[in-house]
């Protein structure tokens, strides 16, 4: 169990790390003007929402202020009305919400190794 998790944590942050890259320097206008900007991080925190629902039923009751809601909503809003997606959120939210999210995961991923 403990591996496919760990599997799970370094997708999240893979995906993170990625907006983190991508987004680097850029401004909502630089995002709001490229497709492949807004399709990439777009993508990436719906894979970030995937992983935290899969993640949720072992790290939820250990960590409730991580936003496990939000992060389903907004993996539900990508996949299934992706044409009414609000970018200025998706900017937001990967700019100012991702940091915490990092650093909550990464310490749960070395407590699991530091068990192991």
């Amino acid at each position: 169990m403990d591996e496919l998790i760990i599997d799970r944590i370094d997708l999240l942050l893979e995906h993170v790390s990625l907006i983190e890259r991508d987004l680097e320097g850029k401004t909502l206008d630089d995002f709001a003007n490229s497709s492949i900007l807004t399709r990439a991080t777009a993508f990436s925190l719906m894979q970030i929402g995937e992983q935290m629902i899969r993640l949720e039923k072992y790290f939820m009751d250990s960590n409730p202020s991580l936003p496990w809601k939000n992060a389903r909503n907004m993996r539900n809003l990508i996949v299934h009305v992706y044409n009414e997606v609000n970018y200025k959120i998706v900017y937001d939210t990967a700019l100012l919400d991702l940091k915490e999210l990092k650093d909550a995961f990464l310490d749960i991923k070395n407590k699991l190794l530091a068990e192991a």
